[in-house]
């Protein structure tokens, strides 16, 4: 999700990256190889970037929750995520996990990582940590992944999907490009309606 925000903000699409803002992911592995990041230069940074967009009737954020670590998300944005248009994507489980391979390279930080483990192991069944467990020791990082976004947090996000108050659109794609093309026509095609209505899109 992440790569294709920035490359529609790169496009020019008036998007709030949060996380970047936040210098945190969004999980309990979201601060592995982020600088510590306080309230306050969240903030700044958010103004920042909203003068920047300028006068606009919609931006695009990736769907948060309302923390990022220590880091609270004003209201005014999680009221437009919760009643904003929300497209869903979906990608091949190799090509995420092959992403996120390369976003956090845990061969580098495998003490935050196996942290990072232990502080949610007591929610996985006694199947997954001992499948977890063993890859850890084996710093097989692709098994985690892998298991990680099946039976833990792929759940999770679907649960939490229902809870949009919008219209959801679902999409799939293959690689970066075309994911990102995806969400760009679907932006494009509701582009009269946001106009008119201001609504908010997340990701």
């Amino acid at each position: 999700k992440t790569e294709i925000l920035t490359a529609l903000e790169k496009k020019g699409y008036p998007v709030i990256d949060l996380e970047g803002l936040a210098a945190h992911r969004g999980s309990v592995f979201g601060r592995v190889d982020l600088p510590e990041r306080s309230q306050k230069e969240f903030e700044a940074k958010l103004y920042h970037r909203l003068k920047e967009i300028g006068e606009t009737p919609y931006y695009i954020i990736e769907s948060e929750s309302k923390r990022l670590g220590n880091i609270i998300i004003p209201d005014f944005i999680l009221e437009g995520k919760q009643k904003g248009t929300r497209i869903q994507v979906h990608a091949p489980l190799s090509y995420r996990i092959h992403t996120i391979l390369n976003t956090y390279h845990p061969e580098q930080h495998h003490e935050e990582i196996t942290d990072a483990i232990t502080k949610i192991e007591k929610r996985f069944s006694c199947e997954d940590k001992e499948v977890i467990d063993q890859a850890l020791k084996a710093k097989n990082y692709a098994m985690i992944i892998e298991r990680l976004l099946l039976y833990y947090y792929d759940p999770r996000y679907e649960h939490k999907a229902y809870e949009n108050e919008g219209n959801i659109i679902n999409l799939s794609y293959e690689s970066l490009e075309e994911g990102t093309q995806l969400v760009q026509n679907e932006i494009d095609r509701l582009d009269i309606k946001l106009r008119s209505e201001g609504e908010k899109v997340s990701l």
